[in-house]
């Protein structure tokens, strides 16, 4: 027989280890035969042979799959699975819970949910401007990814799983302020990654809800009743690196240290986003929100505060950091959120101030002395007063160039923003003009005359006339596709912009509608009205959700 080369078989090395081979009369056996064999075999060997073979057997009983397939893929595998899952999944083992944690997966399963963010305040915030900010009306998973492309080529931007978060989100349907860039001295002494952490165990965390710094987030409108939902203790079953954060104190965190904290890489400390985070805090944001768990804070107004309106409060918007009201005392206040003190009040109107709207430069008021407003936000100077209504202003709206007010002598007005020049005159409407809403180049407007009209800003052509409620018409939001209204008939309505049909009508409440506000990603509406109740609904489904009064009450 000729020899066997070793260039004929590559795999010798010089040792060869003897296999086992099956006997002859085994050969035909079934896999039930063999297993029965092999345990009958075992009961006549001690126990310790028993133990033995037992712990030659393990490895290849439990194989950890996930372990062994490449990394990108166990990955890709998590990330069709469900938070709760997600969460068990992260029990298994270490090398489960690395997978679970890793910031990749949690930023897919955040737009998988088709949540969004504010992506300019990301960049400034990697840019190292300022904090983050929260999520936004624009939704773009491309751009989100360029950001991760250029974050994850840049040493401070490496996406790695934290051990811990923050829980509760944040307060007012809402989104907490990251406030600036902490001064080196303040991180100095928190060398520890999770030294802050440990103490806000002791502490209860401020607001709630998916935020990154930068940008002011401005939340109600100009005569809306604004509820501000709180959380109580968040009942959720993520993990619990959540439930630790739900320790309850009435200290208060600095946010400055927390974002940083949060966001930032646990190591080299170079700033980061925690998609763990954003996901668990809009989460638990979600929750309270089909739950209805809040709490109610009041701004005190007691006859002994100086600073407190002296009459009704016909007006308010707010942000994360101040609340600005208007009333029937002719004043407007902008008020510290957090500690409920009075910062400035805006003394020129002579009677009720019954509208406004603010952004990072302008406050624009409408009062019932006919004129309309415009001050400087950051020094309370009044910049002009434009006048052309020859009665009271109802409501207004703006943005970077055109303000749009509507009055009770029937017309909706269009002004330049930067000049304060009348740009059109849109007449149409048969009685005063309650409310009114603009996007782009298309303005809605509602009337006690029982209808809304869509007009083109450009032209002032009337485009649509939506005639359905039985009553005058208080309140109106618009998004640029969709219209709800709320009526004095006691209805919220929902139609179709562009073709006018009315998808819903809810009822529920008992007296006028007096606001509302939308989010159609998150089939929402909200709803306030003179019965002195707060209605959530859903929006595709036409069906209300929850009615929030001074105490929480059932449907």
């Amino acid at each position: 027989m000729r020899s066997l080369q070793h260039d004929e078989n590559p795999s010798d090395e010089g040792y060869v280890e003897q296999g086992f081979e099956t006997p002859v009369y085994m050969k035909h056996w079934t896999n039930e035969q063999k297993a029965e064999f092999a345990y009958q075999l075992l009961l006549t060997v001690p126990t310790s042979g028993v133990l033995a073979v037992v712990e030659r057997l393990t490895p290849l009983l439990h194989k950890d799959l996930l372990a062994l397939l490449p990394y990108e893929v166990s990955l890709h595998i998590l990330s069709f699975t469900d938070i709760n899952t997600l969460t068990s999944a992260c029990q298994v083992s270490r090398q489960w819970r690395k997978l679970s944690q890793d910031q990749l997966l949690w930023r897919k399963l955040y737009f998988i949910k088709g949540w969004s963010v504010d992506q300019m305040a990301i960049k400034r915030y990697i840019g190292g401007e300022t904090a983050i900010v929260c999520e936004s009306s624009q939704e773009d998973v491309k751009d989100m990814e360029s950001i991760d492309s250029e974050s994850t080529s840049s040493k401070a931007l490496t996406a790695v799983p934290l051990a811990r978060t923050t829980a509760p989100l944040y307060n007012p349907s809402a989104v907490p302020t990251m406030p600036g860039t902490p001064q080196a001295s303040r991180l100095h002494s928190l060398r520890r990654p999770g030294e802050l952490l440990t103490r806000l165990r002791h502490r209860r965390s401020s607001p709630l809800t998916p935020s990154l710094p930068g940008r002011v987030r401005h939340s109600g409108s100009s005569s809306s009743l604004t509820a501000r939902l709180q959380p109580d203790d968040p009942s959720s079953s993520m993990d619990e690196d959540m439930d630790e954060m739900d320790a309850s104190s009435d200290q208060t965190v600095d946010s400055e240290e927390l974002v940083h904290e949060i966001h930032r890489h646990p190591i080299t400390g170079a700033r980061m986003i925690n998609w763990k985070h954003l996901y668990q805090q809009r989460y638990l944001l979600e929750q309270r929100w089909s739950t209805g768990n809040y709490k109610l804070r009041e701004i005190s107004s007691g006859a002994s505060r100086q600073d407190a309106h002296t009459a009704g409060i016909y007006c308010i918007q707010f942000d994360d950091q101040k609340i600005v009201s208007g009333s029937r005392d002719h004043t407007i206040k902008i008020w510290d959120i957090g500690t409920g003190a009075c910062i400035r009040t805006l003394w020129q109107h002579t009677q009720s101030v019954l509208c406004l709207q603010y952004d990072d430069r302008y406050i624009i008021s409408g009062s019932s002395d006919n004129t309309i407003k415009q001050w400087d936000i950051n020094t309370g100077e009044l910049i002009r007063s434009l006048n052309g209504h020859t009665e009271s202003v109802l409501n207004l709206r703006f943005n970077e160039k055109y303000i749009v007010s509507c009055s009770k002598d029937r017309t909706v007005r269009v002004w330049d923003v930067n000049t304060g020049a009348l740009v059109r005159r849109l007449i149409g409407h048969r009685a005063a003009v309650n409310a009114c809403q603009f996007n782009d180049n298309l303005v809605v407007s509602a009337s006690g005359d029982r209808t809304i009209k869509l007009w083109d800003i450009e032209t002032g052509e009337c485009l649509r006339t939506f005639d359905s409620h039985s009553r005058g018409i208080a309140c109106v939001q618009f998004d640029g596709h969709i219209i709800v209204s709320g009526s004095s008939d006691q209805t919220i309505k929902v139609w179709d912009a562009a073709s006018g049909e009315c998808l819903q009508t809810l009822t529920g409440h008992s007296s006028l509608v007096r606001t509302v506000q939308f989010d159609s990603k998150a089939d929402r509406i909200v709803s306030g009205s003179y019965d002195e109740s707060i209605k959530i609904w859903s929006m595709k489904r036409g069906q209300q959700l929850l009615t929030l009064r001074d105490q929480l009450q059932s449907k």
